[in-house]
């Protein structure tokens, strides 16, 4: 099932899905779909007739959210099978600091040069482009958040405003990068002047290499 509150819980929908008959287990991943979407798992038992259920099931309401059920094609056990990985992307240039054997972190850290050390090297690996990739980023537009972080909830209103195959990406910050796959599709958005862009965006620019994110999160977990 898809359709449903970003913020809605397995526990809510149990609720909302026990109308229609014993249910043994609802589970939402935390992955999204090839869509952008949250979407779930909703498990009934002692089920006589799938095909009465199936047709009353195309009726859930979950607040002013309409559920769209279909039957799965695979269980929730083939989940990672059914979301493809995302491709790495290739780096155009990476510079590689190479230190002198046995210097400390903190000289290295701090850029002291110790005493009998030699100067260091500073080494330019060049990487192939991939030119694809290159020309998606190239209609891509920088987006300055305004409000909201979660960028999950972000591409669920694209996609709910019929802009489908818009991704976010989070670049650290209050940045965003929207590209598409589908050449025209970011500048068709920015044409539409929906009022989403202003809500969630105080700034947009198309893409260019030097923009980037000035601040970055760091979450870091403590044991003990």
């Amino acid at each position: 099932f898809t359709n449903f509150p970003e913020e809605a819980s397995s526990e809510e929908l149990w609720v909302v899905f026990r109308k229609y008959g014993r249910v043994a287990e609802v589970y939402i991943p935390k992955k999204l779909d090839k869509w952008g979407r949250r979407f779930g798992f909703v498990k009934f038992k002692e089920v006589n007739e799938v095909e009465v259920l199936g047709e009353r099931l195309k009726d859930v309401w979950l607040g002013t959210f309409k559920l769209r059920v279909n039957r799965a094609r695979f269980g929730r056990s083939e989940v990672k099978d059914e979301i493809p990985r995302k491709s790495e992307k290739k780096r155009q240039a990476i510079n590689v600091e190479v230190t002198t054997p046995g210097k400390s972190f903190r000289t290295a850290l701090l850029g002291i040069r110790e005493e009998g050390s030699s100067s260091r090297e500073t080494l330019c690996i060049k990487a192939s482009v991939n030119e694809a990739f290159l020309k998606e980023l190239k209609g891509s537009m920088v987006v300055t958040l305004a409000r909201e972080r979660d960028v999950r909830r972000i591409r669920t209103t694209l996609f709910m405003e019929g802009f489908q195959s818009i991704r976010v990406t989070h670049m650290g910050g209050n940045m965003a990068l929207l590209c598409s796959s589908v050449e025209g599709d970011i500048a068709k958005l920015v044409r539409s002047k929906n009022e989403c862009l202003d809500y969630y965006f105080s700034e947009m620019k198309p893409w260019e290499p030097g923009l980037f994110a000035k601040h970055r999160e760091l979450w870091v977990q403590v044991y003990g």
